[in-house]
């Protein structure tokens, strides 16, 4: 039986939108304590969090393009954790967006099943 990679049924149909495209490269991903879990790749919607943010936007998972923009925009907001895991992700993966060149945030949307944590190896404390 071949299984065939799909988003959830629940999304919106146009999420993710047309122009993300195939999960590629090393990412970056903001936990919450010295160690990656679970619960540190859910998504706003997953988490209940951010009900009034785009629906498409919601369903994703922020991840960044390199270790100083995570690290950079965790300095500016303290709260959202304590490290940054480094991973590697691909087309087995999901889609993805880049949302800004500046900060180099990415929109990653996870197929459904896929073990996110497992993408992730590294962790270490921003400098």
């Amino acid at each position: 039986m071949i299984i065939v990679p799909k988003f959830p049924d629940t999304w919106p149909k146009e999420c993710p939108p047309d122009d993300a495209v195939d999960a590629h490269g090393v990412v970056y991903r903001i936990i919450s304590g010295e160690a990656a879990t679970p619960e540190d790749f859910k998504s706003y919607e997953e988490l209940g969090l951010a009900p009034n943010a785009p629906a498409c936007s919601r369903r994703s998972v922020s991840v960044f393009n390199s270790r100083q923009g995570a690290c950079h925009r965790l300095k500016l907001s303290p709260r959202l954790g304590k490290g940054v895991a480094e991973g590697s992700i691909d087309a087995t993966c999901g889609k993805m967006k880049l949302t800004s060149t500046k900060s180099g945030h990415i929109d990653w949307w996870p197929y459904e099943g896929i073990n996110r944590l497992a993408r992730f190896k590294e962790t270490q404390p921003c400098p």
